[in-house]
C-alpha cells in the first residue's frame, strides 16, 4: 500500500472537519509536519494548533507552502484556491480516505461501515479496546465521551476507523476486519438506487482480509455475499446468528440484554446509552472482539465503559425539569430510532412529552425522503422543521423544510431560528424532553433553548 514519505510536510484543506482533524492529529503524532486551513475559527482549529499544527482561518493559495502532499475531503470544491495552487505546483493530492488508509499498515485494522450507526459502533469499539488495556489507535467522526477525543495514536496493535460509504472512498481502507451495521438508501446526491449501494458494500467486503461482521437483522446486509477465505460472523436477534441478542430491557440509565455465542457461552450486556439500536451496535463490537480472539465476557464487560459520543443523544442540559438533547440523526431511519430512544427515557421517568426540532440536511436528501421524514417525526408529540442545511449543495426548486412539514399534520415549519426557540420554550413543561436533530448547525440551538428556559423563570 502507498504510504507517506516519513517526516514529509502535509497540508490539509478543511482540517477542522470531523473526518479530517483526527487524521491531522495522528499524522502529527507520527512526526509529519502538518498544516491546514478551515473556513472559520473553531474549538477544533484551536485544539489542533495547541498540538503544534500550523492552522489558518480561510483559504489562500500561498498557505500550502512547500507541502509534499495536500489532503482534501470530498467537501472541498475544485475552485478552492489552495487546491488550485497545489495542482498548479504539481503537488500530490490525496483524498481523505486515502490519507487514512496510508496510516493503517502495521496494525490490525477494523473498519466500521454501514448506513447508520458507524460513529457509535466505532466509538464503542475503541472504548472497549481501551478498557481492555489494548491502547488502540482510532479515527472516528465524533468525540468519545469517556475518552474525550475522536482520534488517538495508540501504542497497541489495533486501529479502529469509521468507514464512510458516501462517496465510495472506503474501498481504499482494505481492512483486516470489517463491520456492516446495515445497508439502506442514502446519499442520493451520489447514488441513484439502493442497488448501487449494495454493489458498493459487496466491493467493500471483498477488500477485507480476515473477517466481516454483519447484522443478521438487516435484510440487505445479511444478504451480502462474503468471498471464500473471509470469515463471516453475524449478530442479531435471530437464533441463526453467531451472536444472538435476547431479553433487551430499557432501564432508567441505559439498556441491557443477554448475548449468546454460537449456542454456548451466555453473558449479560449493560449499556449506559439508550435504544435498541445501541444494543445492536454493541453486539457488533462484541462479535468482532470474539472473532479477534478476545474473551466474550471480557468484551461485554469492557464495552459497559462506553458513555456515548458527542452529538449522539447527547444531553446538553436540564432546566426547570426540561431535558434538552442533541443528536446527529439526519436520515428517516436514524430519526425513528432516536425518537424511540427518547420515548424510552420519558417512559422510564414516568411522564413527559417529546418535542423534536429537525433541521433537514441537503436538498437532495430532503426531496428524496420528505414523506419518510414526516412519518418518522410523527413519533414526537410536537415537531418543528427548520430550513435545510445545504452542506454545499445548490438549492432545488420547491424543496425546503416546508416540504416535510406539508407531509405531516403534526409538524410545523419555521424558518426563523428565534421563532423556533420561542415556540418550543413556550410549549415545554417540566418533565418534557426537547430533541434537536440534524447533521448541520442545529446543534447550536440546544444551549440557546436552555438559556431561554432559564430566563423565563
Amino acid at each position: 500500500m502507498t504510504t507517506f514519505t516519513a517526516g514529509a510536510k502535509i497540508h490539509m484543506i478543511g482540517i477542522a472537519g470531523s473526518g479530517m482533524s483526527g487524521i491531522a492529529e495522528i499524522l502529527a503524532a507520527r512526526g509529519f509536519i502538518v498544516s491546514g486551513s478551515d473556513e472559520k475559527e473553531s474549538a477544533t482549529l484551536r485544539s489542533l494548533a495547541s498540538q503544534g499544527i500550523t492552522t489558518y482561518v480561510g483559504h489562500k493559495g500561498e498557505q500550502i507552502g512547500d507541502a509534499r502532499y495536500v489532503v482534501i475531503s470530498s467537501a472541498i470544491r475544485e475552485e478552492n484556491p489552495e487546491l488550485v495552487a497545489a495542482k498548479e505546483q504539481g503537488i500530490e493530492i490525496v483524498r481523505r480516505a486515502s490519507a487514512l488508509a496510508r496510516l493503517l499498515p502495521g496494525k490490525f485494522s477494523i473498519a466500521v461501515a454501514g448506513t447508520h450507526g458507524k460513529t457509535t459502533t466505532s466509538g464503542m469499539f475503541a472504548q472497549m479496546l481501551d478498557a481492555l488495556g489494548r491502547d488502540p489507535s482510532f479515527v472516528i467522526g465524533s468525540k468519545i465521551s469517556a475518552l474525550g477525543v475522536s482520534a488517538r495514536e495508540g501504542r497497541g496493535d489495533f486501529f479502529v476507523v469509521e468507514a464512510d460509504e458516501s462517496d465510495g472512498s472506503f474501498l481504499d481502507y482494505k481492512p483486516d476486519g470489517a463491520i456492516i451495521t446495515n445497508v439502506e438508501l442514502d446519499h442520493v446526491d451520489n447514488f441513484s438506487s439502493i442497488e448501487e449501494i449494495v454493489r458498493l458494500f459487496e466491493r467493500f467486503i471483498a477488500t477485507t482480509k480476515d473477517f466481516v461482521v454483519i447484522c443478521g437483522d438487516d435484510l440487505r446486509a445479511s444478504a451480502l455475499p462474503v468471498p471464500s477465505g473471509i470469515r463471516r460472523v453475524t449478530y442479531g436477534t435471530s437464533a441463526t446468528c453467531d451472536l444472538v441478542i435476547s431479553e433487551m430491557k430499557e432501564l432508567s440509565e441505559g439498556v441491557s440484554a443477554t448475548l449468546q455465542w454460537q449456542g454456548g457461552s451466555i453473558v449479560q450486556l449493560r449499556l449506559f446509552v439508550h435504544g435498541r439500536h445501541n444494543v445492536l451496535n454493541a453486539a457488533a463490537v462484541v462479535a468482532s472482539a470474539v472473532a479477534m480472539g478476545i474473551d466474550l465476557a471480557a468484551a461485554a464487560r469492557a464495552i459497559s465503559a462506553f458513555r456515548g459520543t458527542s452529538r449522539r443523544f447527547e444531553v446538553k442540559g436540564i432546566c426547570d425539569g426540561i431535558t434538552v438533547v442533541d443528536d446527529y440523526g439526519h436520515h428517516p431511519t436514524e430519526i425513528e430510532a432516536t425518537i424511540s430512544a427518547a420515548r424510552s427515557v420519558l417512559s422510564a421517568a414516568g411522564a413527559g412529552r417529546l418535542c423534536v426540532i429537525f433541521q433537514p440536511h441537503r436538498f437532495s436528501r430532503t426531496a428524496a425522503f420528505a414523506a419518510s421524514f414526516a412519518r418518522a417525526l410523527a413519533g414526537a408529540d410536537r415537531s418543528v422543521v427548520m430550513d435545510i442545511y445545504s452542506a454545499g449543495e445548490d438549492p432545488l426548486p420547491g424543496v425546503s423544510g416546508a416540504t416535510i412539514a406539508e407531509e405531516s399534520r403534526d409538524s410545523i415549519y419555521l424558518s426563523d431560528r428565534d421563532r423556533v426557540i420561542d415556540e418550543v420554550v413556550q410549549w415545554a413543561e417540566p418533565g418534557d424532553l426537547i430533541l434537536t436533530l440534524g447533521a448541520g448547525d442545529v446543534t447550536e440551538i440546544g444551549p440557546k433553548i436552555l438559556a431561554a428556559l432559564k430566563s423565563r423563570n
